[in-house]
């Protein structure tokens, strides 16, 4: 050991084959990273294709989807307006038969209450005798 930390001299250490070596496996070590950047690089072209190709394929899609929302808001629009029409046509109908129905059954209350106003002062008129019949009994002018 030569140096105070307890390694190698480097410049001690330094030989021709050695450096040949290291320049020999440096070689390969670039000719490997060379190939892997060769290989990355045609990887993210094939890629890229990839991702354009997927992204109209995408758009495609999404128009599809827009296209076939905006048939159904129109669909659904065309059948609300056919209902309110339908609905405001039978409620029409409905209300002219529930006036209709309305009048009917104030009328015939209207002829009751007649009939049992009549019928109370009847009663009453009734009454009133029969009152002044017991009355005269109690009174002792009838027998």
């Amino acid at each position: 050991m030569d140096n105070i930390s307890g390694g190698m001299n480097p410049v001690r250490n330094y030989s021709p084959e050695r450096n040949s070596n290291i320049m020999r496996k440096n070689t390969l070590s670039e000719h490997q990273i060379s190939n892997g950047m060769k290989s990355l690089c045609e990887d993210i072209t094939v890629s890229h294709g990839d991702r354009k190709r997927s992204i109209g394929d995408l758009k495609e899609q999404a128009e599809a989807v827009r296209d076939n929302a905006r048939k159904f808001v129109d669909h659904c629009r065309k059948v609300h307006k056919e209902m309110a029409e339908g609905l405001k046509e039978g409620l029409g109908e409905d209300r002219k038969e529930l006036i209709k129905n309305v009048s009917s059954l104030r009328a015939d209350f209207r002829k009751k209450e007649k009939e049992i106003r009549a019928d109370l002062a009847e009663a009453n008129r009734l009454w009133s005798s029969m009152n002044k019949t017991l009355e005269a009994k109690k009174r002792g002018k009838i027998k």
